[in-house]
């Protein structure tokens, strides 16, 4: 097919649209709302997913965090504070590195349960984690074992009720003394409400925070349970890994540990953020299934108007093939005309989302371009039965119609 007849067909396929004007305008409909679905859902994937790695970044991906697991040998004891200095000793690239123990034992504030997770910390927690404070101080280096405690921001706003009768107890605050299992502890300091940092294995909001040294005074203190350290470069992550598994296997007997950094949960994030766009654009391409159903339909309804054109084209010499691409372009440059103006309806539905929300707007070249190579695939799968239906239909059965 030269371009002459290409040409030719188009303009062939734009008198007939223009000719049968509501026709037309029912089978845009269809497209349209099935390719502005699929180019807005997967647009809108795509602004959630980067606008989620945009805050996880925000709160650094220099993190490293190690889960450190049980040793291989036999009556081997807790990975302890000394351990703990020789792993900082050992690891190089670390800037700054903070032991945790998640730490049991009831809370309670004036015979009332404060729920609150008990957290054994040092005091460069808040510089690894970038925590503040509203009132009071974090844990200091010189505060050794001594019983002092530091609220998360939720543990402190909860309203205190009693289980029995009696009128509610306010929170404590920096001063008071609460129980911890049986000890008494005084509140040094309240921390401000803290977005969860999927690096930082502590639920900070819902913690009470101890001296890390304080924990075997609550009994069964079963070591350090993670490690969350900040690298002095994101470029020196697999070193540090490396150095972290290292340190961990020539220990005697040797420890398990798990290492994760931040690059390689936002890996996985990315991964899933994928998978969850093309979930969308999936769902979205429903409607435009449907959509291409109605184009059959106008198509096939169209063939049956113009079966005495198509016998008069046949009885002066054209082929089947020339009747079937006629339909076909006709078909072709309706989707592609739908999947236009659906691409669009599809970002300005996806602008409207991300504005109402405060995101920021992103277009992604995969949604636009998937939504109009889909549409006009669309196109030609529902156009293909119509056109073959015209090109095979008897020239004098037609011309009689």
């Amino acid at each position: 097919m030269n371009m002459t007849v290409l040409l030719q067909l188009l303009a062939e396929a734009l008198r007939n649209f223009a000719a049968s004007k509501q026709r037309t305008v029912l089978a845009l409909i269809g497209l349209v709302i099935g390719t502005s679905s699929v180019i807005a859902m997967m647009n809108v994937g795509k602004i959630v997913a980067v606008e989620a790695l945009r805050s996880f970044e925000k709160m650094g991906t220099d993190i490293v965090t190690v889960s450190v697991g049980r040793s291989s040998g036999q009556n081997a004891g807790p990975f302890g504070f000394a351990d703990f200095d020789a792993f900082q000793k050992q690891v190089p690239h670390l800037t700054i590195a903070a032991p945790v123990v998640q730490s049991g034992g009831t809370t309670r504030y004036k015979d009332v349960d404060l729920q609150g997770i008990v957290t054994g910390a040092s005091d460069t927690f808040a510089d690894v984690a970038k925590l503040r404070l509203t009132q009071g101080r974090f844990i200091s280096p010189f505060d050794g074992n001594l019983p002092f405690a530091v609220l998360g921001a939720n543990v402190y706003q909860r309203t205190l009720q009693r289980s029995g009768s009696g009128p509610p107890v306010a929170p404590p605050k920096p001063g008071d003394t609460i129980l911890i299992g049986s000890l008494p502890f005084t509140v040094v300091g309240i921390l401000e409400s803290y977005d969860q940092n999927p690096m930082i294995p502590v639920y900070v909001n819902g913690s009470i925070f101890i001296p890390i040294q304080a924990t075997p005074r609550l009994g069964n203190f079963e070591g350090i349970t993670n490690i969350i350290g900040r690298m002095s470069s994101t470029n020196v992550r697999q070193e540090v890994s490396d150095s972290i598994n290292s340190f961990f296997q020539g220990m005697q007997p040797p420890r398990s540990a798990q290492v994760q950094t931040a690059q390689q949960l936002i890996a996985q994030m990315e991964a899933q953020a994928q998978m969850f766009t093309l979930l969308l654009g999936a769902i979205g391409s429903i409607s435009l299934i449907v959509g291409g159903i109605g184009v059959m339909n106008i198509m096939i309804v169209s063939v049956s108007e113009r079966r005495h054109e198509i016998g008069l084209r046949m009885a002066i010499g054209a082929r089947p093939l020339d009747i079937q691409l006629l339909f076909l372009v006709e078909s072709i440059v309706l989707s592609f005309f739908g999947g236009v103006i659906g691409c669009v309806l599809g970002m300005a539905a996806s602008y409207g989302f991300a504005a109402s929300q405060g995101y920021g707007f992103i277009v992604s070249e995969t949604a636009v371009l998937l939504g109009l190579v889909v549409s006009v695939i669309v196109g030609i799968f529902f156009g293909y039965y119509p056109a073959l239906q015209a090109s095979r239909l008897d020239p004098i059965e037609a011309l009689r119609s």
